[in-house]
C-alpha cells in the first residue's frame, strides 16, 4: 500500500502540472486593465487568433494584447465599462495534458461590477528592448499616479477624463523579467506591469510602430478611432516621414510628420467605418528607413433576436441597426438602444418629405371641394325653370272695362 501512495500522489499532481491555467481574479471593476499570466505546457504559441472574450454568446471587442515571456504568457485587456459576467476563451490551442496531446477550446469566467475604476493603464505588458510608452487614463476625478520601474521613478497627475502618456526609460537589469509598478495614494487600485528586455542597443537612426500587430474587433457600420504610437528609439532626429495605408478605406491624421526626436514618440489616428472584416497596413517612412504595422479588424454583427430587451439597451444603435431620418421609415423592427428607442434593426427606406405630403393632400382636398361645387351647380342648372302662374279671369277683368 506505501508504495501506491507515491504513484497516487503524482496521478493528483500531474493534472496541475500540464493543465493550462490561468491567474484571473474573479471579479474586476469597469475600466479595470485585466492582467493575467496563462501557464501550462504550450505545443503552440498563444496569440492573439486564439484568445477571444465573450458575454453569454456575444463576442465583445476589447483592447488587448498576448505576449511570451520565456515558458508562459501574459494576456492584457482594458475591460469594458459595463457590469456583466465575461468568458474568456482560448480557442483551437494545442497543448500538453495528462499524457496526452490536445486541440481544442478552454474556458475561464470572471465578471466586472461595481464602481468604475479610478484609473487605466495601457498596455498590460511589455516586450522591449528600449524605452516604452505607459497611457494612463483617469476614469472619474484628476488623479496623482506614482509610476516606479527599476531606478525609475516618476508622479504624474492625469485629468479626469483624460489620458497621459509617459516615456519609461528602459534602464539596466539582469533579470529576465521586471515589473512597473504603478499605485495611488487616492485608491487602492494598482498594476504590476509585467517588462521582458530583449537585446538592448539602439541604431543611430531607428523607427518603430509601439505595436507590430492589432487584433481587433468592431461592431458592423461604427465609426472608430485607432491611435497608434510611432517612436523614434534611435539617436537622431528624424524628418519629413511620410505616414500611409494600403487600404483607401482608413483615414490617417497626420499623413505627415515633420519632426521626431530621439526618444520621443507621435500619434498617428486611423479613422475606419468597418462593413466587413478587413486587414491593413500602416506606413511610416523616410528616405533610408521605414516601420509598419498591421491592423486587423474582426467586424461583428449582432443578432439581435438572440437578445432580450434588457440586453438590446446596453448596445447603441449604431452597433446593431441605425436611426432612420424623418424622411426615412424602417422596414424592419425598431427597438430600444442607449440612445434612442427607435433604433431600426433593418433598413431605413427613403420616404416623401412631410410638406410634400401636406402639400399633395391639400391638393387633393382642394380638388375635391372644387369637384363638389361644380357638381352642385351642374345639378343646379339641370332642373327645368318654374313659370310664374297669371290667372286668366284678369284678362277677362281687362278687356271688359274698355268696353
Amino acid at each position: 500500500m506505501r508504495k501506491l501512495i507515491p504513484f497516487l500522489l503524482v496521478l493528483l499532481i500531474l493534472p496541475s502540472v500540464f493543465a493550462i491555467s490561468v491567474d484571473l481574479k474573479e471579479e474586476y471593476r469597469p475600466r479595470e486593465t485585466l492582467i493575467a499570466k496563462v501557464t501550462g505546457n504550450f505545443l503552440e504559441n498563444l496569440d492573439k487568433d486564439n484568445v477571444f472574450f465573450y458575454s453569454d454568446r456575444l463576442l465583445v471587442p476589447m483592447d488587448y494584447d498576448v505576449g511570451k515571456f520565456g515558458d508562459y504568457f501574459y494576456i492584457y485587456a482594458v475591460l469594458p465599462n459595463k457590469e456583466r459576467n465575461y468568458t474568456l476563451k482560448l480557442e483551437d490551442i494545442f497543448y500538453f495534458e495528462m499524457g496526452e496531446d490536445k486541440r481544442g477550446d478552454l474556458e475561464f469566467n470572471f465578471s466586472v461590477s461595481g464602481s468604475i475604476a479610478n484609473y487605466t493603464v495601457n498596455p498590460g505588458f511589455v516586450i522591449t528592448s528600449k524605452d516604452f510608452n505607459l497611457d494612463l487614463e483617469s476614469n472619474v476625478d484628476p488623479i496623482t499616479l506614482q509610476v516606479e520601474f527599476l531606478e525609475f521613478s516618476t508622479e504624474v497627475e492625469v485629468p479626469a477624463g483624460r489620458t497621459k502618456s509617459i516615456l519609461v526609460p528602459l534602464g539596466f537589469s539582469e533579470e529576465e523579467l521586471d515589473f512597473v509598478k504603478v499605485t495611488s495614494t487616492e485608491t487602492d487600485l494598482e498594476y504590476e506591469i509585467p517588462v521582458n528586455q530583449i537585446t538592448k542597443g539602439a541604431a543611430a537612426k531607428s523607427l518603430v510602430f509601439s505595436k507590430t500587430y492589432y487584433n481587433l474587433s468592431m461592431f458592423k457600420g461604427s465609426q472608430n478611432q485607432i491611435i497608434l504610437y510611432l517612436q523614434n528609439p534611435g539617436q537622431e532626429e528624424l524628418t519629413n516621414l511620410e505616414i500611409f495605408s494600403s487600404s483607401d478605406d482608413v483615414v490617417i491624421i497626420p499623413e505627415t510628420i515633420s519632426s521626431l526626436k530621439p526618444a520621443t514618440y507621435a500619434e498617428v489616428n486611423i479613422s475606419v467605418v468597418p462593413e466587413d472584416d478587413m486587414e491593413f497596413t500602416i506606413f511610416a517612412n523616410i528616405e533610408d528607413i521605414s516601420a509598419n504595422t498591421t491592423v486587423k479588424i474582426n467586424v461583428i454583427k449582432v443578432d439581435v433576436s438572440t437578445l432580450v430587451p434588457d440586453e438590446i439597451k446596453q448596445y447603441s444603435c449604431p452597433e446593431i441597426g441605425e436611426i432612420c431620418t424623418d424622411s426615412q421609415y424602417c422596414e424592419g423592427q425598431e427597438v430600444s438602444t442607449l440612445e434612442t428607442e427607435n433604433c431600426c434593426v433593418g433598413e431605413c427606406k427613403g420616404r416623401f418629405p412631410t410638406s410634400i405630403v401636406i402639400s399633395i393632400v391639400l391638393i387633393i382636398a382642394i380638388g375635391a371641394i372644387g369637384y363638389y361645387i361644380w357638381k352642385l351647380k351642374q345639378k343646379s342648372l339641370a332642373k327645368p325653370q318654374q313659370k310664374s302662374f297669371v290667372p286668366r279671369y284678369a284678362e277677362t277683368r281687362k278687356s271688359l272695362s274698355r268696353t
